[in-house]
Parts: structure tokens; C-alpha cells; sequence
């Protein structure tokens, strides 16, 4: 900051927290905290590089989300946002009360048992896999 400039408000804090400000209404929230933040580090910015004074860049806060709450006034935003989204309604369980209550269902309910699995008959190892097979010394002493 140069002595005897006038530096208050910031024009950077204003136009940045007015930008989260728009951005909050028609955002999810986790990105509305994005836009926050990123106004905020833009803030702290100005600071440390020593173009503005701390209540300065409060004060062009507080005015974006002045101008951000002005504009919501006249442009009617957080209403555009609410009339494009879908209403959610609450998920229904469709089976009936009893199996509510009880949680998911056995095995045995399921129809699915583990002797009713197939069995296949045991079949003999090729000799290479075996003890005894010839070749390359896989389990035997010699």
C-alpha cells in the first residue's frame, strides 16, 4: 500500500464474495463452500501482498454479499434454483411390514443351500504336479 492511498473497500473482495454469494444459491453446499473459500483466500491474498488493509477487505466483503443479497432480491435467484430442481421424496420400502422388521433375509430364505451345491467327482493331479512324478525334483528326496 502506497502512504496516503486510499484504499478501502476492496474492489477484489467486493466482486469475489458477490460471485460466491450468486454462486451459494444455485450451487449444491459443497461448492457454495468452494466459492467461499476461494473468495476468501482472494482476500487474505490481498492482504499479504500488503495491497490492502485486514478491515479492508472485511469491509468489500461485506459489501459483495451486500450486492449478492440485492441481486437475489431483484433477480429472484435462489427461486430460479428452487423451481429447476427436482423435488425429493423419501424412499418407501415396497415389501411388506413383516420383512421390514425383520432385516435381510437367510440363506435359507433365499432358496439357496450349501448342500445343493454341485459336486464334481475328485480328479487324479498330472504326474508333474504329483510327489512322485519324474523330472524336475518338486517334493522328492533324491
Amino acid at each position: 500500500m502506497h502512504p496516503g492511498a486510499l484504499s478501502f473497500v476492496s474492489g477484489h473482495a467486493i466482486i469475489t464474495f458477490a460471485i460466491a454469494g450468486l454462486l451459494a444459491l444455485v450451487l449444491p453446499r459443497r461448492w457454495a463452500m468452494v466459492a467461499f473459500v476461494l473468495a476468501g483466500l482472494n482476500a487474505v491474498a490481498r492482504v499479504y501482498l500488503g495491497a490492502h488493509n485486514p478491515l479492508d477487505v472485511v469491509g468489500g466483503a461485506a459489501v459483495g454479499l451486500a450486492i449478492a443479497a440485492v441481486l437475489d432480491l431483484v433477480l429472484d435467484v435462489a427461486r430460479d434454483r428452487a423451481s429447476s430442481r427436482p423435488e425429493r421424496t423419501p424412499r418407501r420400502r415396497t415389501g411388506p411390514p413383516e420383512l421390514e422388521k425383520q432385516g435381510p433375509p437367510s440363506a435359507g430364505q433365499r432358496g439357496c443351500q450349501q448342500d445343493q451345491r454341485v459336486q464334481h467327482p475328485p480328479q487324479a493331479a498330472p504326474g508333474w504336479l504329483t510327489d512322485t512324478g519324474p523330472g524336475l525334483g518338486w517334493g522328492s528326496t533324491s
